[in-house]
């Protein structure tokens, strides 16, 4: 529009109240002029030269508001990465306190622990005061768990803000670049009647162009349904709150892994363990430093373990701390075949095959998914199919086992009278 305004072919002079509309039907009305209509005067030459000087104030206008969104935008993520990281420094301090609970159910259960009975009334009310910080711990963790509504749709607004200065700066650093370039061309060529046509020429094909396409046409609507459904989805998706909230998460499966897996049969139960989602699978780090993903660990007892740990680490995140429906319930089938195949015993001999370390490792299988039901704070139901009798798993101490039947002598899974219906 500048340059035909220089050329003199119009008066129009844009601003930011005139719409899209408003501003191609000028573009139509100048390319239906012809070379006589233009006219090279003073005012028409200058005004490049103001334009461009306008321009430039415009643009540090624009620049400088796309460096204070900018900076509200690092000190909102650094607010979130300091919320990310107060999270974990209170799940370290729930880790450690977390003994105190044991210590209370056994002083409950088993009326006081030896190594405290000369002065067990003061170790219960310290162990209390143990397990009251815990809770309020807990609390405040519940309260950080969701980023306030209000702050999320301050970042969007934040994300929408430099975006939409970053598009003004570009087309406004273009313009100063095209009518830059037109200031340094041969001024005795660009005011000549062929530049003055082939800028005409422009004009019309730029117009027909855009007629062709049309505001109504299959293209334009397809166009602004995609970018309103952009728009809405940006709404919707916070990806910065998405990822504080993953971390959190496998965080959490961390840290209830490592205890569950300090109950189990493996080998180094101390070795950190991460939950890998984009490999569904387990990583162990070893003592050297390595990481050992479980395609890569040998021992199929240890591979029960951290599917066994990892499971119930899942259903304590998703009944706990997580709003997704879970259903809460879990089944294990026959858990304990990695000590005694198939190949090695009849159904009835199975008990009598298992030597001491064997049975030790199942019955730590049977108390760890006992104790994870009895100190669950939410509604749990696991379901174990299994051949071991109960002179495994019988004689646990305050056990949640309960034998539901025992599929032997004609007795099956499935009952026979349903057959004979």
């Amino acid at each position: 529009m500048a340059q035909a305004r220089e050329y003199g072919l119009t008066k129009y002079i844009a601003n930011d109240a005139d719409d899209f509309v408003r501003q191609v039907d000028e573009l139509r009305a100048i390319s239906q002029k012809r070379i006589t209509d233009a006219s090279v005067e003073l005012g028409h030459v200058t005004y490049l030269s103001e334009d461009i000087v306008a321009l430039r104030r415009e643009e540090q206008k624009i620049s400088r508001e796309l460096f204070a969104a900018r900076k509200r935008h690092t000190e909102m993520l650094q607010l979130m990465k300091t919320m990310g990281e107060y999270d974990k420094s209170l799940q370290i301090q729930l880790d450690r306190l977390d003994i105190s609970t044991w210590l209370r159910s056994n002083m409950v259960e088993r009326n006081i622990l030896p190594i405290f009975q000369p002065s067990h009334e003061k170790v219960i009310d310290d162990v209390n005061a143990l397990c009251d910080a815990i809770e309020q711990i807990e609390s405040t963790t519940r309260e950080m768990d969701v980023v306030p509504a209000a702050f999320e749709r301050e970042m969007q607004i934040v994300q929408e803000q430099i975006q939409e200065h970053a598009d003004k700066l570009e087309a406004i650093q273009n313009r100063i670049k095209a009518e830059s370039q037109s200031l340094a061309i041969h001024r005795e060529e660009s005011y000549t009647l062929e530049s003055i046509s082939r800028f005409l020429g422009r004009i019309d094909a730029a117009v027909n162009t855009y007629e062709r396409i049309g505001t109504d046409s299959e293209l334009q609507t397809k166009l602004d349904e995609t970018n309103s459904r952009i728009k809405q989805l940006k709404k919707e998706v916070n990806e910065s709150e998405i990822q504080r909230k993953l971390d959190y998460a496998l965080s959490y499966l961390r840290t209830e892994m490592g205890k569950i897996l300090a109950q189990l049969d493996v080998e180094h139960p101390e070795d950190p363990v991460d939950f890998v989602i984009k490999d569904l699978t387990v990583r162990v780090k070893n003592r050297t430093g390595r990481d050992d993903y479980l395609w890569e660990i040998g021992s199929a007892s240890n591979w029960l373990s951290y599917h066994i740990s990892l499971i119930l680490a899942l259903q304590h995140f998703f009944q706990s701390k997580s709003s997704v429906n879970v259903p809460n319930f879990v089944i294990f089938d026959q858990p304990s075949q990695v000590y005694f195949p198939r190949t090695r015993y009849s159904l009835d001999e199975a008990e009598a095959q298992l030597n001491d370390d064997d049975k030790n490792a199942v019955r730590k299988i049977f108390e760890t998914l006992s104790a994870f039901v009895k100190i669950a704070k939410f509604d749990i139901q696991i379901i174990v199919t299994e051949h071991a009798d109960d002179d495994i798993w019988g004689n646990i101490p305050d056990s949640k086992i309960h034998l539901v039947e025992k599929w032997r002598n004609s007795v099956k899974l499935v009952p026979v009278e349903w057959l004979e219906e």
